[in-house]
């Protein structure tokens, strides 16, 4: 985790976390930027620094200016990438698992001692698939690597949960 600076404290980036916040998946997702008063010294995750590049680059372009645009742009499509990757992944899960409250699966883990994944070739084929399927990227969306490990501990079958991933990114 990263400090964040007194450029959190802005009204931009308070008005951005509460939407996300609001929006989002119990705070699961998009919405795991803090709230930050000036001068605090706040953390943030590293997969969110691209959020806070670009509230950087438009809080530094003149009102009005096409950078200031083409930086809003970036941010929103951004923000929207990230909110289509966690409705993927919710629905990933639902599909694969025959379930509807799956949201506890987004962030479990495995005991201490145990392996992370059993059937490792269930996994990868799962992690590229939804790479390929999802367009995730490798900075946020790779985030929910661990409800595809779990899709795999649960001894789904892959083929099905392939499947899945094709339905649920074809959006």
């Amino acid at each position: 985790m990263l400090l964040k600076g007194e450029v959190l404290g802005s009204r931009l980036t308070n008005n951005l976390i509460m939407e996300l916040e609001r929006t989002h998946n119990r705070g699961v997702g998009v919405g795991a930027l803090q709230r930050c008063e000036p001068g605090a010294h706040g953390r943030v995750d590293a997969r969110d620094i691209p959020l806070l590049y670009l509230e950087t680059k438009i809080q530094n372009a003149p009102v009005g200016s096409p950078q200031r645009q083409e930086a809003q742009k970036n941010l929103l499509e951004e923000i929207n990438h990230r909110k289509q990757i966690d409705q993927n992944i919710i629905e990933i899960l639902r599909l694969s698992l025959k379930k509807t409250d799956v949201l506890d699966l987004l962030t479990s883990t495995r005991t201490t001692g145990q392996p992370v994944v059993d059937d490792w070739d269930c996994y990868k084929t799962l992690v590229k698939s939804f790479k390929n399927q999802c367009g995730a990227k490798m900075e946020y969306d790779m985030k929910y690597a661990g409800a595809l490990a779990n899709i795999c501990n649960m001894g789904v079958d892959v083929k099905k949960s392939v499947a899945a991933i094709e339905e649920a990114c074809a959006h």
